[in-house]
């Protein structure tokens, strides 16, 4: 005991001398700017990341030629507010984990995405301005939202699953969802929820299309619920032990 004792008082006594002698008080000053900047809430204690720690990675470029040639790849983007923000290009095994909004995705531009993985984001991918999307066997689970669609774009889904959350997929405006052959379980609020737009909305063809067929929405609180604004087709479905209804049409 007092061959430690006498040891960790040598140790101590060399970390005072390295900070009293080796370090300047620039230097001092420096390494506290580092500590308070891991420390983001104040409490004297490293602080966890959470979502919002930084803005995200937008590319606002226009010209298609620029945007296509764009690639990510083998790539982490974790702790964001929306993630990736793009309108064309490549995306090919990417993680997004704990962002507000994990993949946006917009406009018309070509767009390859492959070997996608989300994890407890508030909204994994959400679509906007004209985007059309086709998703194969892809799986949605952990995050509070799926999907989201808005300003005409489409979502088309074939053997996806969304397993639990809050809403599996919101579709939002005179945007579109085409879903065949997947599976929407588990969401506290509604598999599928169609956000009404107004009460003079009147939909054109194309516009807040829903069409379900071949697919299987179970153990939600709402298996499906239509705003005023939806129409289209449910087709061969087996909707079955929602809590409060298998399918709400308002």
């Amino acid at each position: 005991i007092k061959t430690f004792r006498a040891e960790k008082k040598l140790q101590q006594a060399a970390l005072a001398f390295i900070v009293h002698n080796l370090a300047s008080r620039d230097e001092i000053q420096e390494l506290r700017n580092i500590f308070l900047s891991f420390d983001t809430n104040g409490d004297g204690n490293l602080s966890e990341p959470a979502m919002y720690d930084w803005n995200g990675i937008y590319f606002s470029n226009t010209e298609s030629s620029t945007m296509s040639s764009t690639v990510f790849n083998n790539v982490q983007i974790k702790y964001s507010e929306f993630g990736l923000k793009i309108k064309a290009g490549t995306l090919t095994n990417i993680d997004f984990s704990f962002n507000n909004v994990g993949l946006f995705l917009l406009g018309e531009d070509p767009m390859t995405i492959s070997d996608i993985t989300f994890v407890s984001n508030g909204v994994d991918l959400k679509l906007g301005g004209n985007r059309e999307l086709a998703l194969s066997e892809y799986t949605f689970d952990t995050s509070e939202i799926a999907v989201v669609t808005q300003d005409n774009s489409h979502l088309i889904c074939n053997d996806c699953n969304f397993i639990g959350g809050e809403y599996g997929i919101m579709v939002n405006g005179d945007s579109d969802l085409t879903l065949t052959n997947s599976l929407i379980e588990n969401y506290t609020s509604a598999g599928i929820f169609n956000q009404s737009v107004s009460q003079t909305f009147s939909p054109e063809p194309g516009d807040n299309e829903i069409n379900i067929s071949n697919s299987e929405i179970r153990n939600n609180d709402i298996g499906i619920e239509f705003g005023g604004d939806g129409y289209g087709a449910i087709v061969n479905n087996s909707i079955h032990d929602n809590v409060a209804f298998g399918a709400k049409i308002l």
